[in-house]
């Protein structure tokens, strides 16, 4: 009597507990929201910084002789020409900006005389024009005709200045590339035929899509 007396306890509580858990509420299903981004880009140039450049090159006025061979430096007031450490000599910088997208790597700059200083009938001949720098102090790896940073025009020849090949890693060469240039040189032989006046010359600097090699 004792035993069917338990079971038929026992048999109540379990009823209870399984009346109790189903009438707990069920969780609601999660809800989510998606958000997108973006950001876009539209293709950049590739410029040379003319305004880095200088707009003349004055070295000076000087009285003829025949007997010594000069080496006139420009400076920005045109006076003390013969003075390498001149407190105004002109400087520059050949700055270039590749904006272009990662899929197009590599340029180049170079730089021409165009013509020999003439003062309208007759060449200054056999002077030399160059420019100096130190194209070491820039990352891109293209080959240069500076030597000992000293870049020798010649006129008529293009010159190459500095440039990034197609093959530079990460970001070499895209951005802000800049090669600045100390000063410039006129060497004039002294048995060179000179005439009164202004003997003019020419140079053109260029950037171009083109890779250094």
């Amino acid at each position: 009597m004792k035993k069917r007396t338990l079971g038929y306890v026992c048999g109540v509580v379990g009823i209870s507990l399984l009346s109790l858990n189903a009438g707990l509420p069920t969780a609601a299903a999660a809800v989510t929201k998606t958000t997108d981004g973006h950001v876009a880009y539209v293709e950049g140039d590739l410029e040379l910084v003319g305004s880095d450049l200088p707009d003349d090159l004055d070295f000076g006025s000087h009285t003829i002789q025949y007997d010594t061979d000069k080496t006139y430096y420009a400076t920005d007031s045109g006076t003390d020409n013969e003075n390498a450490s001149a407190s105004d000599l002109t400087t520059g910088a050949v700055k270039v900006i590749d904006g272009r997208s990662a899929a197009s790597k590599g340029w180049s700059v170079t730089v021409q005389q165009t013509a020999q200083f003439n003062d309208g009938t007759n060449d200054l001949a056999s002077a030399e024009l160059a420019a100096y720098g130190d194209p070491t102090s820039v990352p891109v790896s293209g080959s240069t005709d500076f030597t000992s940073g000293k870049l020798t025009l010649i006129p008529g020849q293009e010159k190459k200045v500095m440039g990034a090949t197609a093959t530079e890693t990460g970001s070499v060469g895209k951005g802000t590339t800049t090669l600045n240039l100390t000063h410039f040189t006129l060497d004039v032989p002294g048995a060179s035929a000179k005439s009164v006046g202004t003997y003019d010359s020419e140079i053109v600097w260029t950037v171009s899509a083109t890779p250094a090699t």
